[in-house]
């Protein structure tokens, strides 16, 4: 369904990067999971063009960023500041995943 383009779209006349996802099967995007290479690879390209420019933004009130909100945590911005790749982020919540499928095993109505 094409719902059209933005009436006032903010960066109109600016160039703008990104990923056409477009001719990537939905199909495929859903089998990977999660690709936060995306946001690695932004946060680089930002601080290598911009060195010292704010790509989270300006945290809010409590002292968050929006990419803290949206993770549950501060753990992916600060690891992505620290430099790690997309692979050693993934690998980082492989604990916590385990601990989840166990914990959530007993409310299961059907067996996986």
């Amino acid at each position: 369904m094409n719902t059209g383009g933005a009436s006032n779209p903010p960066f109109e006349e600016e160039t703008c990067w990104g990923v056409d996802l477009r001719e990537v099967p939905i199909d495929d995007i859903l089998d990977a999971g999660i690709n936060v290479s995306y946001l690695v690879d932004a946060y680089h390209a930002v601080m290598e063009a911009s060195p010292g420019s704010s790509f989270w933004g300006s945290p809010d009130g409590d002292g968050r960023y929006w990419i803290d909100k949206l993770s549950g945590s501060s753990q992916l911005r600060l690891m992505i500041e620290d430099g790690a790749t997309a692979e050693e982020i993934k690998e980082s919540w492989q604990e916590d995943i385990k601990y989840f499928l166990e914990e959530r095993r007993p409310y299961l109505l059907y067996e996986e």
